[in-house]
């Protein structure tokens, strides 16, 4: 996604935290307020001139508007801040690639608000998912653990940054026909009942979203952790090894042909770590269980508190395991087909679909193929069909020609988006005519409400 563009700073700021000495000076009042900067080699003079700097403009905006400071731009960077939590303020700043000759300017491909405010979101959701709110770090002592955690998972949300490529942020649904789905259901079912304890569950087939019930926002988040562009290995590619003195984000025992990822490790050592929800307005806690086997990842949140039913130990890890076993094999039976069969039937047109209501992600055809401009073009549309307006209810149609070919945009009803790309060789007259076609061969299936 943000191929081209840096994060120069970065830094977490709670401005109600005081400096510990009696009298402390200017510097030592404004690096109290700072949990977390970045670059972390940053000196004590270059930290409190971008912290005044972002107080200063929230302050400049607040006399003549409620309405918080979101983002500044120049033609150099972009300067982003969101608070989180009730006194905890993210603030970033992107530097802008060169500028170079087209039709959309360098930041509005890379900085919409639209793109960063899913980038900050990213930041703090995957942090908060293993470690929780950060206020709750309230001493002192605390608060250094903090700067140890966030300086471990920045590093790796660093490296997620420079590579992002999915632009949407949703699900690729598994194609399943109705006796799939139900034949999934059913085996679902089967453990909420019999296991009081497992409070939720949620499988995904070869990256692909299969079936939750969780919340739709709870389960976007799971997803993106487990299985972020279908990449549904992403845990061992991060490689960053179980060590529980560190950001517990992306770190496991190993990832297994067949066994728990989450659950009981291979040295017999019970790793089911605590995990909550940044959006949950109750604040609970889940114990996390994942069980890998093949392409599927069979995800489990269990009561924190075992209580009446058992210690979360390794002969019960062994027995749910063992359970667990039995209905992948049967899942991965009916699912494998469907997922064969809909591969059979791939789109020839090279598109982009998503789906703001039901998170809904679909590509077609040789993506891969087109160049990196091109997909530029359709994140700054994106931006603009997400940007409110009076037209909420219309759909929109445009046909943009760039360098590396045609992108032609329909939104409808300001939550259905699809892109199809058209190499530049071709006329407006055949843009226009292969246009159509897609609308009558594809979006008939996907896309109700259209009319070409």
């Amino acid at each position: 996604m943000m191929r081209g563009s840096a994060i120069s700073t970065l830094f977490l700021l709670n401005p109600t935290l005081k400096a510990q000495s009696a009298k402390p000076t200017d510097e030592e009042e404004t690096l109290a307020k700072v949990l977390f900067y970045f670059p972390e080699s940053a000196p004590g003079y270059e930290i409190t001139g971008n912290v005044g700097l972002a107080e200063g403009l929230m302050m400049f905006v607040k006399q003549f508007t409620e309405t918080p400071l979101q983002s500044c731009s120049t033609e150099r960077c972009t300067h982003m801040v969101k608070r989180f939590e009730e006194s905890v303020w993210l603030y970033v700043v992107i530097q802008h690639p060169p500028q170079g000759e087209g039709l959309v300017k360098a930041q509005d491909l890379y900085c919409t608000e639209e793109v960063m405010n899913r980038v900050m979101d990213g930041f703090y959701q995957g942090f908060y998912l293993f470690h929780g709110a950060l206020e709750k770090y309230s001493s002192v002592e605390e608060r250094e653990r903090l700067k140890g955690l966030l300086s471990d998972y920045n590093s790796t949300f660093m490296l997620e940054f420079a590579n992002e490529e999915e632009f949407f942020p949703g699900f690729y649904y598994c194609p399943m026909d109705r006796k799939a789905f139900l034949m999934v259901q059913f085996q679902v079912n089967q453990i909420l009942t019999e296991r009081r304890e497992v409070k939720h569950i949620m499988i995904l087939y070869e990256g692909y979203y299969v079936s939750s019930s969780l919340p739709h926002a709870h389960s976007s988040l799971l997803y993106r952790y487990l299985a972020k562009e279908r990449n549904w290995r992403r845990i061992a590619t991060l490689n960053r090894g179980y060590d529980p003195t560190k950001c517990l984000y992306g770190r496991v025992k190993g990832y297994p042909e067949r066994g728990f990822l989450y659950g009981l490790a291979a040295d017999g050592e019970v790793f089911a770590p605590l995990i909550q929800f940044p959006f949950d307005p109750e604040g609970t806690a889940y114990r996390l269980a994942v069980w890998a086997e093949d392409s599927t990842q069979y995800v489990l949140l269990l009561d924190p508190d075992a209580g009446e039913y058992r210690d979360y130990d390794s002969r019960y890890f062994r027995e749910l395991g063992d359970r667990l076993q039995l209905q992948v094999a049967l899942i991965q039976a009916s699912v494998t087909k469907q997922v064969s069969q809909a591969s059979a039937l791939e789109s020839p047109y090279r598109f982009f679909y998503f789906n703001n209501m039901n998170f809904a992600i679909k590509r077609g055809g040789r993506i891969a193929d087109f160049d990196q401009d091109l997909l530029h073009v359709v994140r700054s549309v994106s931006a603009q069909f997400c940007a409110s307006g009076d037209s909420a209810d219309t759909m929109v149609k445009s046909v943009v020609k760039v360098a590396g070919g045609w992108v032609c945009c329909l939104n409808s009803m300001s939550s259905r988006q699809v892109y199809l790309l058209v190499p530049g060789t071709q006329t407006v007259q055949k843009v226009e005519e292969e246009l159509g076609r897609f609308v009558q061969d594809t979006l008939q299936n996907i896309f109700l409400g259209v009319k070409y």
